[in-house]
């Protein structure tokens, strides 16, 4: 995937969530990183998911950004 993903236009606060969880992700080795965000509805989960990918996804050989999960699987 080469383009970025719709995040929101006024997102007050993504910016410090989205450093608190790069620290977790270790760009630049060479092991696999698998990121789950989990909690209750509404706190901007989708949100956070894809603030993280837009920044990171160029950083990785394969990347791959599954969106409710939950409401797709069988």
């Amino acid at each position: 995937m080469n383009e970025t993903i719709s995040v929101v236009d006024y997102a007050v606060g993504l910016n410090s969530r989205v450093q608190d969880l790069s620290n977790y992700l270790d760009v630049g080795s060479d092991d696999v990183r698998i990121v789950g965000i989990l909690g209750m509805g509404g706190i901007r989960k989708t949100t956070l998911a894809r603030a993280i990918f837009n920044q990171f996804y160029h950083s990785f050989e394969g990347n791959s950004l599954l969106l409710n999960v939950r409401e797709t699987a069988k």
